[in-house]
């Protein structure tokens, strides 16, 4: 039962949660949305209604590196928006820096190290941070594609800007407590010094 428990975590955290909600679905929106903007919706559904297992497997690879590129293009939108409230996907509050954010992993890496629940708590906040800040800029896109392409209602403007306001939000709301949970596990323990091994 451990060995089964082992395995679980080490898909929770290094590939399930992180990759097919951070990284596959963000790349498959931005697919589904240029294939319907080559096609139409009920052709495109028709398609993937009817892809056999291989055709998955290639486009499941290719969403996740579309993720990983509309990650990319999010972290370009933080040199370019500034302080745009919203834009940016982000890593670590605004008023942290990237040396700050090292500092505590590091930190907290060290202290957590033989605490798996405190490790699944932290993955937690990673995958939902990284999920959101990725569909937010996923849905972005794909909005302005079928802007270009179909010129849907009003009623789908509606829906996606709900859904990228909120998306938007909960991502700022979850790098904090990302940021707070990792502070508050290592001030329990203590900051441990280079070189400690707990």
């Amino acid at each position: 039962m451990s060995d089964l428990k082992a395995v679980f975590d080490s898909l929770y955290r290094d590939l399930l949660l992180r990759d097919l909600g951070a990284k596959v679905t963000p790349g498959l929106i931005v697919l589904v949305a240029v294939r319907i903007g080559m096609t139409s919706v009920p052709e495109t559904l028709g398609e993937m209604s009817s892809a056999k297992l291989g055709a998955w497997l290639v486009i499941i690879a290719v969403a996740w590196l579309t993720g990983l590129a509309v990650q990319g293009l999010g972290e370009i939108t933080g040199k370019i928006t500034g302080k745009l409230w919203f834009f940016p996907i982000r890593y670590f509050p605004a008023a942290k820096n990237s040396s700050e954010w090292v500092q505590l992993l590091l930190d907290f890496d060290r202290v957590a190290k033989d605490d798996p629940d405190q490790q699944r708590r932290f993955e937690r906040f990673v995958v939902v941070k990284e999920a959101t800040g990725n569909g937010c800029i996923a849905l972005v896109v794909a909005m302005i594609f079928l802007a270009v392409t179909k010129q849907p209602s009003w009623v789908v403007w509606v829906v996606g800007a709900f859904a990228v306001v909120g998306l938007a939000v909960l991502h700022h709301g979850s790098v904090t407590r990302n940021w707070e949970y990792a502070e508050m596990v290592v001030a329990q323990n203590g900051t441990p010094k280079k070189g400690d091994v707990r």
